[in-house]
């Protein structure tokens, strides 16, 4: 443990004694966290965005004429029970037929169809999940006292096949930007390591483990991940700001998250990105290194 205590020591020390190449480090890192954060906040933005749009594919489900109160109720409670509702809004005859005569600018029109009133019940669903469309669909096709349905299937069908394209793409995006990340700190890092090569070279002469040599260096990389993490952090939430400030927290029509909610979770992410990169990159470097060197780095 106190050998473990002086390796963390050199660590912190070493980011400080080789600040110009640490400070190097820390720019390419802060730019590899901020292009991947910045790509996957668009990604979930656009995962709200169509959130949205699928909430407004309302389906109307237009009941029998001869329906009783009771009736109406059961068939209520029967969709509010469904996994896949998220939305249920009754519009009775009479209020259809009120919005009717006003869209339409005529009183006369009321009076003369409330009598007899050609309207049915009916009930505006909206969906979680458009990729279950058709199957909740069946589910209230099934429903006792239920006439027709009105429904934009092909529009749900296209909107959820573009949603799992594009969340497909985020993720090969995301995932490539990581490697790319990892792949320029990994050699930052080895300019590092190369131009402190007379230092690991003593340290080997004197009998120092390939443990011994890597670990500040590991550490090293933990701190700049660290620093650059909280850069990136600082960089994107005012770069956000001044986004949600442009377009007025609106993309086509539609509300985007706001930073507020998601501030802590887009933190850890940083935080575990940065140091993760940091310290894994630094352990490739190393080990190839120590490799290179002689001797074998898992030791």
């Amino acid at each position: 443990m106190r050998n473990f205590g002086y390796l963390l020591r050199e660590g912190f020390r070493s980011v400080w004694k080789n600040r110009l190449m640490a400070a190097a480090s820390i720019i390419v890192l802060t730019a590899c966290i901020l292009i991947t954060g910045l790509a996957a906040l668009v990604f979930i933005n656009v995962n709200y965005v169509f959130e949205q749009v699928a909430h407004q594919n309302v389906v109307v489900v237009w009941l029998q004429r001869d329906v009783t109160d009771a009736d109406i109720e059961a068939v209520g409670d029967e969709l509010n029970a469904m996994s896949n509702v998220s939305g249920v809004e009754f519009l009775s005859k009479e209020e259809i037929l009120d919005r009717y005569a006003k869209e339409m600018g005529s009183e006369e029109l009321y009076e003369a169809l409330k009598e007899d009133n050609p309207m049915q019940d009916s009930y505006i669903v909206t969906f979680y999940d458009l990729s279950l469309f058709e199957q909740t669909l069946d589910d209230i096709r099934d429903l006792p006292q239920t006439e027709s349905i009105e429904a934009q299937t092909k529009l749900a069908d296209q909107l959820s096949q573009l949603r799992n394209i594009l969340m497909i793409a985020g993720a090969v995006v995301v995932v490539l930007l990581v490697l790319v990340s990892l792949f320029i700190i990994s050699n930052t890092i080895k300019l590092t390591v190369y131009s402190r090569r007379l230092e690991i070279g003593i340290m080997k002469a004197v009998g120092a483990t390939n443990f011994f040599i890597r670990t500040p260096f590991v550490v090293e990389g933990a701190v700049i991940g660290l620093l650059s993490a909280l850069v990136a952090y600082l960089v994107t939430w005012l770069a956000y700001d001044r986004v949600m400030m442009l377009f007025g927290g609106e993309v086509i029509g539609m509300g985007l998250l706001s930073f507020q909610s998601m501030w802590w979770i887009v933190l850890l992410a940083y935080l575990a990105g940065g140091v993760l990169t940091g310290m894994v990159g630094s352990a490739i470097s190393m080990g190839r290194y120590l490799k290179d060197e002689g001797g074998d780095p898992t030791l």
